[in-house]
């Protein structure tokens, strides 16, 4: 199935759970700020040649996740499962920490 067709935007409309859509949205945001944060073109246009780039991977992956988190709630009409999305995408980023740290991020950054 098509990266398109995931969100039934391709010629061919597929089901998707949220869940599903919340783990590939922040895979997507995942890879995008990974990727961003090691290219020198990207690093050179914002001016941040000399900037930790594990941090700048971090805190391209938190504006990505925030963008998405306003598409979704713009775009899913049904407001429980907008929210099983944005569930589904912050489990999805408070799981990447050892599991003795989440609790402190998921203060961090507002999640309880």
């Amino acid at each position: 199935m098509s990266f398109w067709c995931r969100f039934g935007l391709g010629n061919k409309k597929e089901e998707i759970s949220p869940e599903e859509l919340g783990s590939l949205l922040f895979s997507c945001a995942d890879h995008w700020a990974s990727r961003d944060a090691q290219s020198p073109g990207f690093l050179e246009s914002v001016r941040a040649n000399t900037v930790d780039k594990d941090n700048l991977a971090q805190e391209l992956l938190i504006a990505t996740m925030y963008a998405a988190m306003n598409v979704v709630m713009r775009k899913i009409e049904a407001e429980d499962k907008a929210f099983r999305v944005l569930d589904s995408m912050n489990n999805a980023l408070i799981n990447r920490w050892k599991p003795e740290d989440r609790q402190k991020v998921q203060l961090l950054i507002g999640i309880t």
